[in-house]
């Protein structure tokens, strides 16, 4: 969700979403989400980790979908908290090992991620369009029986 932010001064560039930053929040739900060319500009809260890469070796479509797999983020959490997930260090995050395939494997592997997303959505979406035509026919039923329609009632 974004909000407004009035800013008494100028704020720092580190703090504004450049294209490839992931952005992890550090509390739950911990959800890495990528930043690409239409969310860029925006301020980054405190309670949110920026993770820039310095070089081309580890894609951040990668880095992104490895952060997100099986809830490497809330295991790193119950570690360094011994406990239930409260909150995840930056420092624990910067020491995260994470494995490099080669490219042409993480561009694999990160297409796959997105083409996943993508069903998951059109499957819920669906779901959703499921329910709308079940009330259609149920509202259809009740309203048949408001007007006087012979139906059999129990």
């Amino acid at each position: 969700m974004l909000d407004r932010y009035f800013a008494s001064g100028m704020v720092d560039e580190q703090f504004i979403s450049k294209t490839s930053d992931i952005i992890v929040r550090l509390f739950p739900p911990f959800v890495p989400v990528l930043i690409t060319k239409t969310i860029t500009g925006f301020v980054i809260p405190s309670q949110f980790a920026i993770i820039r890469l310095p070089t081309n070796e580890l894609l951040p479509e990668f880095l992104c979908c490895y952060l997100a797999h099986r809830s490497i983020l809330k295991s790193l959490a119950i570690l360094e908290s011994g406990q239930a997930a409260s909150g995840i260090k930056i420092s624990a995050l910067s020491d995260l090992p994470v494995p490099l395939p080669n490219a042409e494997k993480q561009r694999a592997i990160a297409a796959y991620s997105d083409l996943n997303a993508k069903k998951k959505r059109l499957h819920i979406e669906l779901l959703k369009q499921y329910d709308l035509k079940l009330d259609a026919v149920i509202n259809s039923i009740i309203e048949g029986e408001e007007h006087g329609n012979d139906q059999k009632r129990y």
